[in-house]
């Protein structure tokens, strides 16, 4: 996420999902080609247990790199402008482009959410800004592929810096 532009009266902000959503379709793309590779190339060699093991790989492959390549958000961009009094956050993907619009009036504060993430591999944090209002909902602000829990605080930091919230 990159502070695109800083007014008086506005600030933008905004994230690309591009790496992440790459990432993810050469997870799911790679295995499906060598799935596929191997399904053509020893057709006469196989057992025949390991067709639908290869096949089965090949719907999960596939189903996944059509859901991502449809849902993921490619940008994302959060505009909050005090002359309109209007925060909008525009989420472009495959499908088009959605815009969502808040009052700035009802932010009450910013905070940052942690989530603890545990598997094979370990023990990771994932830490994510969270805009509370005045009725007591959020707003995720979502940057994809920002995890880093001092990245984030400063854009929080300067969210509410900008919207003069207090601490």
């Amino acid at each position: 996420m990159k502070i695109v532009e800083q007014t008086a009266n506005q600030l933008k902000l905004q994230a690309s999902g591009w790496k992440l959503i790459i990432m993810l379709t050469l997870a799911y793309a790679f295995p499906l080609v060598i799935s596929l590779q191997i399904l053509v190339s020893s057709y006469f060699y196989m057992p025949w247990f390991i067709y639908p093991m290869v096949g089965g790989w090949i719907l999960f492959s596939g189903f996944n790199l059509f859901k991502i390549l449809l849902y993921g958000e490619f940008r994302v961009s959060y505009t909050f402008d005090k002359s309109l009094g209007l925060l909008k956050m525009k989420r472009q993907t495959l499908r088009g482009i959605k815009i969502t619009e808040w009052q700035l009036k009802e932010i009450s504060q910013t905070e940052i959410a942690e989530r603890i993430h545990k598997d094979n591999d370990g023990t990771y944090t994932m830490y994510s800004i969270k805009l509370k209002l005045k009725s007591g909902e959020y707003i995720p602000v979502h940057l994809p592929g920002v995890t880093n829990g001092q990245k984030n605080q400063e854009m929080a930091e300067c969210i509410r810096q900008f919207l003069n919230l207090k601490v």
